[in-house]
């Protein structure tokens, strides 16, 4: 499977003060690095994005987006790092939860994954002329301390699936989740990669850049 870089993020759930992430504050905050790129958006109401290196900061009023440019394992480190930094610095922001996300791609899927989506009304659908464009199927699992929020998508045209997880994690402070978020961010990693080769037998390809 292809890591989707795009969906690998660490998002924080909250009421932000967005005016305080700027491009200078990052830097020595969070980066301790002179150069900080920041992205103005084309439409007022979409946020800033900010990136140093091979990590990029998205502030919304509710939450705060870390994502990742590349795999690697010191990338994974070093977004948890800021995303605990981010909570030591504003500790006193509403908060109520963080999630941590990967997704992926199997551009060739073999029939026993495409059968997660031969749903049983598949055929009633078709035999009345109606054309299924794409297929979501959601689970939520329980895990140690938190959610494991599973989709797969499958686009009919593509003929590609997706798999997408969220861990997700309620906390009642910053401090709590904090502490709740060291090594974390790994930890989810390697479940999710070990849930793809025990239940569908796929493995990860090396890391993306």
């Amino acid at each position: 499977m292809e890591p989707i870089l795009n969906n690998w993020t660490i998002c924080q759930l909250g009421l932000w003060n967005t005016r305080i992430f700027t491009a200078h504050w990052l830097a020595k905050e969070l980066f301790d690095s002179k150069q900080v790129i920041m992205e103005v958006p084309m439409q007022s109401v979409l946020p800033f994005r900010f990136t140093c290196e091979e990590i990029i900061v998205i502030p919304h009023d509710q939450q705060i987006v870390i994502g990742m440019k590349n795999t690697s394992q010191e990338t994974l480190l070093k977004a948890e790092k800021i995303a605990i930094r981010i909570l030591e610095l504003l500790p006193h922001t509403p908060f109520n939860a963080f999630g941590i996300n990967f997704g992926f791609i199997e551009q060739d899927p073999r029939k026993e994954l495409l059968s997660i989506f031969s749903l049983v009304d598949n055929c009633e659908i078709i035999t009345k002329d109606y054309e299924i464009k794409n297929t979501d199927v959601k689970r939520s699992l329980n895990i140690d301390g938190g959610t494991l929020n599973l989709t797969h998508s499958f686009e009919n045209d593509k003929s590609a699936v997706k798999i997408h997880f969220n861990y997700h994690y309620e906390t009642e402070s910053a401090s709590a989740a904090c502490s709740i978020m060291r090594s974390k961010v790994n930890t989810c990693f390697e479940h999710a990669t070990t849930f793809l080769k025990n239940v569908y037998g796929l493995e990860i390809d090396a890391e993306v850049n």
